[in-house]
């Protein structure tokens, strides 16, 4: 059963981090207009991440810059490490680099988020120690 359990709280703790983040991060703001005759707007990055299908709340607000190439790999850039907690359960910690590869509906290979469940440490050494889980 053990064997099960990782990957269901790993997948657990996805669902309640989007959900949760989404439905508290403000709207990002407006995309960079370019000057001149022909002028272009260039997309934020939370704009990307609809494009891709995911809510713009997985990103923590205020990412200065980022790249996506053409592969599906990305980075973005915040101007410094992020860190809050998430329904009391959950420590999340973004670093100012975040960088992975995504497709529609796909994240993978995500490097700088780091999800952290908290539990309350057992008063009698009967009970087994609590579970950390971290997704790098």
């Amino acid at each position: 059963m053990a064997k099960h359990l990782v990957p269901l709280l790993v997948a657990v703790a996805a669902i309640v981090l989007t959900a949760t983040v989404s439905a508290q991060a403000p709207a990002p703001a407006p995309a960079p207009e370019a000057s001149g005759r022909n002028s272009t707007t260039t997309p934020t990055a939370y704009e990307m991440l609809k494009r891709y299908d995911f809510p713009t709340g997985i990103l923590p607000e205020g990412a200065e810059s980022y790249k996506i190439h053409q592969d599906g790999s990305f980075q973005v850039n915040f101007p410094d490490d992020c860190h809050f907690r998430v329904a009391k359960k959950y420590s999340v910690r973004y670093s100012s680099r975040v960088a992975g590869k995504i497709q529609n509906d796909s994240i993978s290979g995500i490097e700088g988020v780091k999800v952290k469940v908290l539990c309350a440490m057992p008063l009698s050494p009967k009970n087994s120690p609590c579970l950390s889980l971290y997704i790098y």
